[in-house]
């Protein structure tokens, strides 16, 4: 693991704790200070220290800027840990995108707003195309997929399309509630961070852009669910306009952390796994080494060295001063003798040495050859 995918760990853990701090301060200002009919809070002091705390987890997902130029991720799309949180938010999206449809239609039966009906037609049908995308991330293995780039870019418009229904919607709540800015930060947050996933499937990828949007967007996501799900299970009050958005909210926390969390630790995974693999090979390797010297050092035992060599009495041992070498005879063979002669040296008597054939029989010359060879 690099430099780079350390921190990026620490940052994951940091903007986790923070959230989690913000995640308690908001949801007991939910249950004490909240004002249902309009979404504002009577007592100040805990949603302040809330809104602090999320507001430093998400300044401190930005500052990666400054520390990751250089990361380098591999997100994995084939590891069975991504299966469950895919499924989760496949599930809540598919719900999701089935109420937003339901309220299309009634808001065109009652003469709603053409731009709520129509934000709400495209959040719609983007959402659906979205199931198609979490159920690609399920099958398609590949990181680079074009086919999942294009569903991720539905994703997309469907987020930052139910961020604009959220402020054109009439649902009660001023348009400048603090729980709606909580709701469309973390839709828009989160289509962010899709985006930046898509390009992944382009072989596009930009780490520092997907690391600080989805650290930002896991924040936001969990600050905007868990207060409101407790809120609405313990008092069945809502400060979301529904329960699938609380939901679906939920779900995008889960895939997000989970899809953060196995980038950085599945690449230490499978370079421990690739380490073993090394290994094994590496004393397969080293066996085959020791087999096959032993085996050498067997076949060469075997072998003419000058070591089991020994001189004939036919033909002294000659110094190593002399021309013409050692005379041998190999062990165990007929005395087949070898003499390393120069043909053309001549001794002080000037008479020609005569010289052994290779097959042990004395070769002597003749007038012609001591003719030529005074030549």
């Amino acid at each position: 693991m690099n430099k780079n995918s350390k921190r990026l760990k620490i940052y994951i853990t940091a903007v986790l704790l923070l959230t989690v701090a913000a995640i308690g301060f908001r949801t007991a200002a939910c249950l004490t200070d909240l004002d249902p009919a309009y979404g504002y809070f009577e007592g100040k002091t805990l949603i302040n220290v809330a809104s602090f705390l999320i507001a430093a987890a998400i300044v401190m997902a930005f500052s990666f800027l400054f520390v990751g130029k250089k990361i380098m991720l591999r997100p994995s799309f084939s590891s069975p840990s991504t299966y469950v949180p895919t499924g989760i938010a496949g599930a809540a999206l598919l719900f999701f995108c089935a109420r937003i449809l339901s309220d299309v239609k009634n808001a065109s039966d009652t003469g709603a707003k053409t731009i709520v009906i129509i934000t709400g037609l495209v959040c719609g049908v983007c959402a659906l195309l979205s199931v198609v995308h979490f159920f690609l991330n399920a099958f398609l293995t590949e990181a680079k997929t074009e086919l999942r780039a294009y569903f991720a870019i539905a994703t997309v418009m469907a987020f930052s399309a139910y961020a604009a229904l959220i402020y054109f919607r009439e649902d009660g709540m001023a348009l400048n509630s603090p729980n709606k800015i909580v709701s469309q930060m973390a839709f828009l947050l989160a289509a962010l961070f899709f985006l930046y996933e898509a390009r992944i499937s382009l072989g596009r990828e930009k780490w520092r852009g997907y690391c600080i949007f989805g650290l930002a967007a896991m924040a936001a996501n969990a600050y905007s669910a868990v207060p409101a799900l407790i809120l609405y299970f313990a008092k069945q009050q809502a400060i979301c306009a529904s329960l699938e958005e609380m939901l679906l909210s939920l779900a995008l926390f889960i895939f997000v952390a989970a899809r953060m969390i196995l980038t950085v630790s599945l690449p230490m995974a499978e370079k421990n796994a690739r380490i073993a693999i090394l290994e094994n090979a590496a004393g397969e390797r080293a066996h085959i080494a020791a087999d096959t010297e032993r085996r050498y050092d067997e076949a060469y035992a075997e072998q003419l060295t000058i070591d089991n060599i020994i001189p004939t009495e036919e033909f002294p041992e000659v110094p190593n001063d002399e021309p013409f070498g050692d005379e041998f005879i190999i062990p165990g063979e007929e005395e087949i003798s070898t003499v390393f002669v120069d043909p053309e040296y001549d001794d002080d008597d000037g008479q020609i040495e005569i010289a052994p054939d290779l097959f042990g029989t004395p070769t002597i010359p003749t007038e012609d050859d001591t003719e030529d060879t005074e030549d």
